[in-house]
Parts: structure tokens; C-alpha cells; sequence
């Protein structure tokens, strides 16, 4: 069962373009994650932006989620945000599996 963490959050004023190169570093970090399926940033209005991350099961989100601000790369893509406007997980019920 996937399951799926949602991080809605702002850019600080400029950084949205070394946000997107941040990022990048960040998922290369969590593809040698034990469980990680796929990630999504979708750009919201007024500033907004969700990051939304899909991951095997919840153990696996669990552990990937906590720890993954110690990720250097991780924690050069968090530098970026002002702000965190909220954090949810659910199961994925609909919806095609990554990769498949």
C-alpha cells in the first residue's frame, strides 16, 4: 500500500529557481531510500508550493520523513523555504502506481 506525504510550504523571495536546483539533490538523496516510489513540486498561487513525495508503505515514509532533514542535500533544499504551512500523509487509494 503507497503511501503518500504532503509539505505545503513558501519560497524565500528569489530562491525559487536554486529552490528547483536544491530539490533536485534532494530527491537524488531519497532514491537511495529503501520504499521511495516517486515525487511531485507543484507550484501554488501566492507563493505557494507542495511538495508531495509517494513511498512504498508507511514504515517506509516514516523513517525517509524523519531523517531526512540529516540529509545534507535534504537540508539544502529545506534552506529555501520561509515557511511551512502544513504536513499531511495519507494512503494513496487512486491512482496509477509509479513506474508502472
Amino acid at each position: 500500500m503507497s503511501w503518500v506525504d504532503f509539505v505545503r510550504f513558501r519560497v524565500r523571495p528569489g530562491r525559487a529557481e536554486s529552490l528547483l536546483s536544491a530539490r533536485s539533490g534532494a530527491i537524488e538523496a531519497f532514491r537511495s531510500r529503501p520504499g521511495f516510489r516517486a515525487a511531485y513540486l507543484v507550484k501554488l498561487e501566492q507563493g505557494e508550493w507542495l511538495d508531495v513525495m509517494v513511498w512504498d508503505g508507511h514504515e517506509a515514509a516514516t523513517e525517509s520523513f524523519s531523517t531526512g532533514a540529516d540529509l545534507p542535500e535534504v537540508a539544502a533544499y529545506m534552506d529555501h523555504m520561509t515557511e511551512v504551512l502544513g504536513e499531511e500523509r495519507g494512503i494513496l487509494i487512486d491512482g496509477d502506481p509509479p513506474g508502472g
